[in-house]
């Protein structure tokens, strides 16, 4: 039997998880545990909800997915992260990838 991969949406703007959620995820194995608006609300819910996978938006307020990724990363055993963005300035995605 193959196992649900455990998401969590990270993004401020309702279109962006409307269109996340539109791909259909169940039927390839994901599904959705939660969804947050920013990073400080993603880091209470990776606690409770533990994920998998954090699908974020590197530009959010109050807490941006650069600063959510280093303090997951700071976890034991931290879920993997998937950084979505529209920025057309490369210096933060490459920061990121640092």
């Amino acid at each position: 039997m193959d196992q649900t991969v455990k998401l969590l949406l990270v993004d401020d703007e309702p279109l962006a998880l409307r269109r996340i959620r539109g791909f259909e995820l169940a039927s390839r194995g994901f599904e959705i545990v939660g969804e947050a608006e920013n990073g400080l609300q993603a880091l209470q819910c990776v606690k409770r909800l533990k994920p998998d996978i954090v699908v974020t938006d590197i530009g959010m307020p109050v807490m941006d997915g650069l600063e959510l990724l280093r303090q997951l990363q700071q976890q034991p055993s931290p879920p993997k992260v998937v950084l979505l963005t529209c920025y057309e300035d490369f210096d933060k995605v490459q920061l990121a990838l640092r």
